[in-house]
């Protein structure tokens, strides 16, 4: 598992405003912190492949 980097503060602030045990605070972080990194995986899929497709688009428009 990579290294988790966590904001403590925000931590024990969910922790007492909704009333959670360290436990729940703890799986909803991991949770959140994987989801963050499938966004940004699959924002970079998208961007590398329609970034393909602009470019065969353009070399086929060149008649390359």
């Amino acid at each position: 598992m990579t290294n988790l980097l966590t904001d403590r503060i925000k931590l024990l602030f969910d922790k007492n405003i909704y009333c959670s045990t360290w436990a729940e605070v703890i799986k909803s972080e991991i949770f959140r912190q994987r989801d963050k990194s499938n966004n940004n995986a699959s924002d970079i899929f998208i961007k590398k492949f329609f970034g393909t497709l602009k470019v065969a688009q353009f070399q086929k428009q060149a008649g390359m």
